[in-house]
């Protein structure tokens, strides 16, 4: 456990990292033909969350897809980054059974028909 805690850090979240290290290892294979998949509570842990970036990932991509597993009503409250992502997101909802991921990708796939 030390060993992963050491190598990848302690477990919070940071989407804005996260998205520095898309943008600098992967960028270019974000095109029109991209869908960007995105599970997560949206939750930055006080960190910055590159809404830069996230704005201009949705722009190059075809779609951005967000999953959450939160309750909506905790959306935005504490650290919750979410609300502000929203605008950027083809796709938002709340995620957390295996019912709810189904009818969330049934919902994505019809936009490819």
């Amino acid at each position: 456990m030390n060993h992963i805690v050491e190598t990848v850090g302690s477990g919070g979240t940071d989407y804005g990292q996260a998205l520095v290290d898309l943008h600098e290892n992967h960028w270019e294979q974000i095109d029109r033909h991209t869908t960007v998949l995105i599970l997560g509570d949206g939750r930055s842990n006080h960190t910055d969350p590159r809404l830069d970036l996230f704005a201009e990932m949705a722009d190059r991509a075809k779609r951005v897809v967000w999953l959450c597993p939160e309750p909506l009503g905790r959306w935005g409250s504490g650290d919750s980054e979410i609300l502000n992502y929203q605008p950027f997101c083809t796709h938002l909802s709340h995620c957390a059974t295996a019912l709810d991921l189904e009818q969330a990708l049934d919902e994505v796939l019809l936009a490819y028909d």
